[in-house]
């Protein structure tokens, strides 16, 4: 893999975690589900390119109703 196209993957994967640990925290989760929601919208990132990696909202959903 070019050393560019890794570095673009990983800045996703951080920005991913980021903002959904964020997101957990804004709805009123405490930090650990937060954190346990971010590792889960990163690791659903994975699975496909570009914005079709990203967890769309029922997949949201379904993973907050898990934590709660």
């Amino acid at each position: 893999m070019r050393p560019e196209v890794f570095c673009l993957g990983a800045i996703n994967l951080d920005l991913t975690f980021r903002v959904d640990d964020l997101a957990g925290l804004l709805i009123g989760l405490n930090l650990p589900q937060a954190a346990r929601l971010a590792e889960a919208a990163a690791a659903y990132k994975l699975g496909g390119p570009g914005r079709q990696g990203y967890p769309d909202r029922e997949v949201m959903e379904r993973i907050i109703a898990r934590l709660r």
